[in-house]
């Protein structure tokens, strides 16, 4: 008998080598440029794999810092970055004029999961 395989799409998938793939675990490292800073954004290499905005896996930290609070000091676009990746926007303290605002030089950890 052959085995069957049901892949879902968003967590399991059959890619172009009839191979299965299933989500990947990232940690992403940007260092921020004065664009990133006057964009108050910054684009990741791949769109996050959730069912929303507030149901994802993104989690950020400021090298030297703390984790940040998802939907307080960013927010989370899983399709709105360039290319239809995800896009991570600088909010309260993070955001130019918070308590922590963020400058060009500063670094950032975003540790994801995603599936190409």
């Amino acid at each position: 008998t052959k085995l069957a395989v049901r892949a879902d799409g968003s967590t399991v998938k059959i890619n172009g080598s009839n191979n299965l793939e299933s989500l990947k675990e990232l940690e992403q490292k940007i260092t921020l440029s004065g664009t990133d800073i006057t964009n108050q954004y910054v684009d990741l290499a791949h769109a996050i794999y959730g069912a929303d905005a507030s149901n994802n896996s993104a989690s950020l930290f400021v090298v030297g810092g703390p984790m940040q609070e998802k939907a307080v000091d960013y927010t989370v676009s899983l399709t709105g970055g360039s290319g239809g990746v995800t896009r991570i926007s600088f909010a309260g303290d993070l955001a130019t004029g918070g308590a922590a605002a963020l400058v060009s030089g500063d670094k950032l950890v975003i540790k994801y999961n995603y599936l190409t």
